[in-house]
């Protein structure tokens, strides 16, 4: 008979037997971590997985799918596009240049002339009123207006003598509409 005949003192003796355990224990939670991890590396593997099948399932799903169904589908979002590009052309085109009119009217307003208002109303009349030193710049203005592509149909609303300072200066309004290219 074999009996294990332990030489070593009581004291260590129960060393070793902790050491054992220590080592037991933290070899267990290696594993567990190490399992853990392995689940999700596989968890997520699989997700991945699983959305590569989906896709390449979809894809032969379409090409299976009847031609006339996708026509049909491509048809509709081809009228659907062609519907948002259109109102997309009608606000351009409603769309007022204001930059080239209020170029245009800087260019052929007289020296000692000075627009100091500028209304626009929906209905495509504009009223511009202003101050100049001369009532005869009014006059040379509406002529220079009357060969803009952008005002017609200018006319004096009314002029007034005001007194600013020591300076007697003529208040001015007009009125007129826009042409349809303006716009």
């Amino acid at each position: 008979m074999r009996n294990n005949i332990n030489l070593l003192p009581v004291e260590l003796r129960k060393q070793a037997a902790g050491k054992r355990q220590k080592n037991i224990l933290a070899l267990l939670a290696g594993l567990i971590i190490g399992s853990v991890l392995l689940g999700f590396i596989c968890f997520f593997g699989l997700i991945k997985f699983f959305e590569y099948q989906y896709a390449r399932v979809e894809t032969d799903y379409m090409s299976l799918m009847p031609k006339d169904a996708l026509e049909k589908r491509f048809q509709e979002e081809n009228a659907k596009l062609k519907e948002e590009v259109a109102k997309l052309e009608n606000l351009q085109q409603q769309r007022i240049n204001w930059t080239m009119i209020l170029q245009e009217m800087n260019s052929r307003l007289p020296d000692h002339m000075w627009i100091t208002g500028f209304t626009y109303r929906n209905d495509e009349n504009i009223a511009i009123s202003g101050l100049t030193a001369d009532v005869a710049e009014v006059g040379v203005f509406i002529y220079e207006m009357s060969k803009s592509t952008y005002i017609k149909d200018l006319k004096l609303v009314g002029i007034s003598e005001k007194i600013i300072g020591s300076t007697i200066l003529n208040e001015f309004e007009l009125t007129g509409t826009l042409h349809k290219g303006s716009e």
